[in-house]
């Protein structure tokens, strides 16, 4: 008597619960780095915007040259 039958069928329900595992993790990684991209985006669309909005070489009317 061997126990193959008894353990191929165990052995599979481990697989699957590991792959179940492991799917589920990548998922969550998944969601989490995307997630961290929203992120980052917002970050540099707010950076690109202040940069838009600040000209480093506006003049003021006092400072014009008189010649």
């Amino acid at each position: 008597m061997t126990n193959k039958p008894q353990t191929d069928p165990l052995m599979n329900i481990a697989k699957s619960f590991n792959d179940v595992s492991l799917s589920a993790s990548l998922q969550g990684q998944v969601l989490v780095l995307m997630e961290l991209q929203i992120q980052i985006q917002t970050k540099i669309n707010g950076l690109k915007k202040k940069i838009e909005d600040t000209s480093p070489l506006k003049l003021t009317p006092d400072m014009e040259v008189k010649s």
